[in-house]
């Protein structure tokens, strides 16, 4: 199961996805696939349909033996994948494309020379006022595995899960029932994401406004989370 089918709900852009799946493995034990992805940026739901797209063509070919052996190292091949796909979409961006948020829709125009050196942007020709925007859509992912005796989880950015577990010694106050949260968000504000970053990415990211990391050389404009390799 796939959805939504529209890019649109109740008046404003609508940049999330899912996709639930059930799969067999080799032995034909069943296994629950479930995905969500948040789209972000101008286009963004175009970032979160790409993904759901590939996972769909994807997830039939998956070693769920392998992925329940070493999940870690298989599901970001297929994350890897995912990436990809999102970023191939970047090629040929929409010549014009409508955002809307409340009552307002915005009509943006591709602008193949306004960009300068980081390429083409859009811009709203009659709203001077609105800065271009820079083709840097994306979109979030979470995407769980439900073995009959086990739950494998997987997440990139701020996409996260939450588990409601049952009979949990020492929960009998709340009826045996607890929460527990398997993912570590990628953001700035997230130690071990700061530590990936400074680890991976050495002297490329400095840190001000506290947690806001933002690209060396452009400090004092502020804004943003950028990484250059």
């Amino acid at each position: 199961m796939t959805g939504p089918p529209s890019s649109q709900t109740d008046g404003d852009n609508n940049q999330d996805r899912y996709h639930f799946e059930t799969l067999f493995a080799a032995d034909g034990t069943q296994v629950e696939l479930l995905a969500v992805f948040d789209g972000h940026g101008l286009l963004g739901e175009v970032a979160a349909q790409q993904a759901v797209d590939t996972l769909r063509e994807e997830a039939p070919r998956l070693d769920l033996a392998a992925v329940r052996a070493d999940p870690q190292a298989r599901l970001a091949e297929l994350f890897h994948t995912l990436h990809a796909a999102v970023l191939q979409t970047h090629e040929e961006p929409p010549p014009l494309y409508k955002y809307t948020s409340g009552s307002t829709t915005l009509t943006f125009h591709l602008d193949e020379e306004r960009g300068g050196n980081i390429g083409p942007v859009y811009v709203v020709p009659d709203k001077d006022y609105i800065p271009p925007r820079p083709i840097d859509y994306g979109c979030t992912a979470v995407l769980s595995l439900v073995y009959p005796d086990a739950v494998i989880v997987a997440n990139s950015g701020d996409a996260s899960a939450i588990m409601c577990l049952q009979n949990v010694p020492g929960n009998e106050h709340r009826n045996g029932f607890t929460v527990d949260v398997p993912c570590v968000k990628h953001t700035a504000s997230e130690p071990s994401e700061i530590e990936r970053v400074d680890r991976d990415f050495p002297d490329c990211v400095r840190y001000c406004c506290c947690t806001v990391p933002c690209r060396a050389d452009t400090l004092d404009r502020g804004g943003g989370v950028a990484v250059e390799s």
